[in-house]
């Protein structure tokens, strides 16, 4: 009963006074017609039939054999049971054994593994058609190496392109710009294109320039001039000439304008067909790039206006014209650095 009135004491306790005489008026009423002695007498019946059904339970559950215990205990001998010392051994204890996982990571694979398998997923042209007009110049971009006694690593995934590029269209020329190794590494690399026809330029270092150009026994080829950021040559196939300048565009930004006013002059005598083709190193606008901060178009007058004067504009082109990729500060920049241009004629 004591703790019945607790719980009532606890249900009529309530912060709101409103409820709380609510309660109170419940718990009377309850009193009045006999509620809580009834709800203790069931309590009482509900226990008692509980402890009734645990007693018969456990009298089931009990094991049918009597174990014998003896009865007089006191004559029998105490035995305790020690734990057996161990001997300590001198010197030092031993180190217990890190589990830790170690720190280094084991990739798998070698690195021309990895490059065969990142050149293997070079996408394809997605086209699949054969142009008469591509099939004349192909233009290609060899990788980036800063050791040229070893550049078959740094190399490799461009020499994969080349070979699809010739399974696919076999380019009759194939010019490629920052080859960055000497020229026996790169006869070497490409003695698949079995070609004797070529002309090649040594990196001015380690780290920068080189032109290679290769041809077909079927065109004739005639190297005008030549230096580190381009290769001038009268091309002739099936009895069509025209003038091809093979270039590389010059990275320094204030030896621009001469390399631009050089180009210009050695033209100035011409009025056949003239193609410009390789690394422009520079854009048109700001639709020509993508990432990091916009040029201001006064940055852009030096290479529109030595396309102007030489009355030049772009061929047509297919694929991802967005050909450079690199990063600037925290930016990652594409532009169109690599483009084929002619004049009019």
């Amino acid at each position: 009963m004591d703790e019945l009135r607790e719980v009532t004491y606890q249900y009529t306790n309530v912060a709101d006074p409103v409820e709380s005489a609510a309660r109170k008026h419940r718990v009377l009423n309850g009193e009045a017609y006999g509620l809580v002695e009834t709800t203790a007498a069931s309590i009482m019946e509900a226990e008692l039939l509980a402890q009734q059904s645990y007693l018969a339970a456990r009298a089931a559950e009990a094991p049918t054999e009597e174990m014998m215990i003896p009865q007089n205990t006191s004559n029998l001998p105490l035995t305790t049971t020690q734990p057996a010392q161990q001997s300590k051994k001198r010197g030092r204890p031993p180190k217990q054994r890190d589990l830790r996982i170690s720190p280094k990571v084991f990739k798998g694979e070698s690195s021309r593994k990895r490059n065969l398998t990142m050149a293997s997923a070079s996408p394809a042209n997605k086209s699949g058609k054969t142009s008469r007009r591509t099939n004349i110049v192909g233009n290609s971009v060899a990788g980036t190496n800063s050791n040229p006694t070893r550049p078959k690593t740094q190399l490799f995934p461009a020499i994969q392109r080349l070979k699809e590029i010739r399974k696919k269209i076999s380019p009759d020329i194939i010019f490629l710009s920052e080859t960055k190794i000497a020229d026996s590494f790169v006869l070497k690399e490409l003695d698949f294109l079995a070609s004797d026809k070529h002309f090649l330029l040594p990196p001015s270092s380690p780290s920068s320039g080189g032109l290679a150009l290769f041809w077909k026994p079927e065109v004739d080829v005639q190297i005008l001039s030549s230096s580190q950021n381009y290769i001038d040559t009268l091309i002739t196939y099936k009895g069509v000439s025209f003038h091809s300048t093979f270039r590389y565009g010059e990275p320094e930004n204030t030896l621009r304008q001469a390399f631009w006013n050089h180009i210009t002059t050695i033209s100035a005598n011409r009025d056949t067909l003239w193609m410009l083709i390789g690394d422009f190193n520079e854009i048109i606008d700001n639709s020509e790039k993508s990432g990091g901060p916009i040029r201001a178009e006064g940055s852009f007058s030096t290479f529109r206006t030595f396309l102007s004067n030489g009355d030049l504009f772009d061929l047509k082109h297919f694929g991802n014209y967005l050909s450079w990729r690199g990063k600037r500060h925290k930016h990652l920049v594409y532009c169109r650095l690599d483009r084929t241009v002619a004049n009019s004629s």
